[in-house]
């Protein structure tokens, strides 16, 4: 399994890692509750790390089996949010076209970058404008220009 584990691509991998790290934090947390006996908080920590496991082996999985596709481009536009600035959405001009990704995980991202965004060859992709529309995907790897 750590052999099938370092065959997968570096952004996965880094995705995987976070949500056993999350998996791992919640777990302990979980275990402290039930000895503490709060068994109000106990059920939906309980809940949140099952749910964090089976979300991290599901990724694991699909970057094993190479259930993904690579979409590479160039970011040409960036939507920030009000508030925080944070990134809303990305627009990407690849070989095939425009694509408007919903990218709510990246913090900066400079117009121009060169952007590879990981998908599961499960997630729908819709048209709007002229545009194909992605509003899930697996990873995104910002890479230095």
């Amino acid at each position: 399994m750590l052999q099938t584990f370092k065959e997968i691509s570096a952004p996965l991998q880094k995705q995987i890692i976070y949500r056993l790290a999350f998996f791992i934090v919640s777990f302990i947390l979980f275990v402290t509750l039930l000895f503490m006996n709060d068994f109000y908080l106990v059920l939906p920590f309980a809940a949140i790390t099952v749910f964090i496991l089976v979300s991290a082996f599901f990724l694991f999985k699909t970057a094993a089996l190479n259930e993904y596709v690579v979409i590479s481009g160039e970011c040409y536009d960036i939507v920030l949010t009000a508030v925080r600035r944070r990134t809303k959405t990305l627009f990407l001009r690849t070989e095939s076209g425009n694509i408007q990704i919903a990218a709510s995980r990246i913090r900066k991202i400079p117009v121009g970058a060169k952007i590879d965004v990981y998908v599961s060859k499960k997630t729908p992709v819709y048209e709007r404008d002229g545009m194909n529309v992605l509003y899930t995907n697996l990873a995104i790897d910002v890479k230095q220009s």
